[in-house]
């Protein structure tokens, strides 16, 4: 999780309209300040602007770390993952 300002915070959670924007879970029914975090991790050049910031469940965050692909099970291709808002 990073330090933002209010006001960049305030923006990232109306955008997500209060819910993760991986995996939708409501931050109001989670009980806890949801993540915000970087879709393009700062450690892979991700820039540091509201384009870039998601709001992310603990667990979905975690999970992401600094990692932009993955291995898919079916095919064992290195995929990106999934864009919260494309």
């Amino acid at each position: 999780m990073i330090r933002v300002p209010d006001q960049v915070r305030h923006a990232v959670e109306q955008r997500a309209e209060g819910h993760c924007e991986y995996c939708h879970a409501p931050q109001v029914i989670l009980g806890y300040r949801l993540h915000v975090e970087h879709t393009i991790h700062r450690a892979r050049d991700g820039a540091n602007d509201l384009d870039n910031l998601a709001l992310s469940c603990s667990t979905c965050n975690f999970a992401k770390g600094a990692l932009t692909a993955g291995r898919d099970p079916a095919s064992g291709a290195r995929s990106p993952l999934f864009n919260p808002r494309s």
